[in-house]
């Protein structure tokens, strides 16, 4: 089979895109089979390949599955591109159009808005996991551990996307991008299951803001794995004394939100 360049959008019909969704025009694009486009504003991606296949895997009701597929489709995705706000508008609104569609359209209960539209097909303000593909695959890219061994690599994957309240804040913190530091910060959780046994909301909280304090006073991007570890076993005894107090421990999204 021919191998296809992957194609992204030009960053100013990206730009054009995004002032007709502020500008409140109409959302109808977005609720068709196919988001219309034009094919002119689009260029090539030298040396990143099409991969076949990815949509049929991709579940709208199954971000986890979704996540490891897009990763794999694009493991070799130089990070430049995967911090690339273009490469991503490009497939939500084209490649995987009908994947997002069917993830926040299908079970929408309320009127689309073109707030609405902007949170999921756009880069998000509030960060990396706030924003739909960009989100999964980052979240999937920082967390795999092929030192775990193939059979287990998913492991701390597995366990990031069962907390995501924590997956969201997290994610959205300077540090989640030092991938020895998600895997240290993770290993401890997976190894210390009590820790989310409840609160996940305020120990997670406490979790990201530790370590964004710890960042003031240290280069963090320097450590490995086992210091992050570490310093995880220095709060414990902190994070199991924070109670729910009420808290719930829903997921981060909603549909409607």
């Amino acid at each position: 089979m021919e191998l296809v360049l992957q194609k992204t959008f030009k960053e100013s019909y990206v730009k054009t895109l995004r002032d007709r969704i502020l500008a409140d025009i109409s959302t109808d694009d977005y609720k068709k089979d196919s988001f219309p486009y034009d094919e002119t504003k689009v260029r090539n991606l030298v040396g990143v390949y099409k991969p076949v296949g990815l949509l049929e895997k991709m579940d709208a009701q199954d971000e986890l599955t979704s996540a490891k597929a897009l990763y794999e489709a694009y493991e070799d995705l130089p990070l430049s591109i995967a911090s690339n706000e273009n490469f991503w508008v490009y497939l939500t609104h084209v490649d995987l159009f009908s994947y997002v569609k069917g993830r926040w359209l299908e079970r929408l209960t309320r009127k689309v808005t073109n707030d609405y539209i902007y949170k999921h097909w756009f880069y998000s303000e509030k960060g990396v996991m706030n924003t739909t593909l960009m989100g999964l695959w980052w979240s999937v890219f920082c967390s795999i551990d092929k030192e775990r061994g193939e059979a287990n690599k998913y492991d701390l994957t597995d366990m990031l996307f069962k907390r995501k309240d924590f997956q969201v804040r997290f994610g959205s913190s300077v540090l989640f991008r030092h991938k020895e530091a998600v895997i240290g910060i993770l290993e401890y959780l997976y190894e210390n299951p009590e820790i989310f046994s409840e609160s996940t909301k305020r120990r997670g909280s406490y979790i990201t803001r530790y370590f964004n304090q710890l960042g003031a006073v240290k280069d963090l991007v320097y450590f490995k794995r086992d210091f992050f570890k570490d310093e995880m076993s220095k709060i414990r005894k902190n994070l199991l004394g924070i109670k729910s107090n009420g808290d719930s421990d829903d997921d981060y999204y909603d549909e409607n939100a």
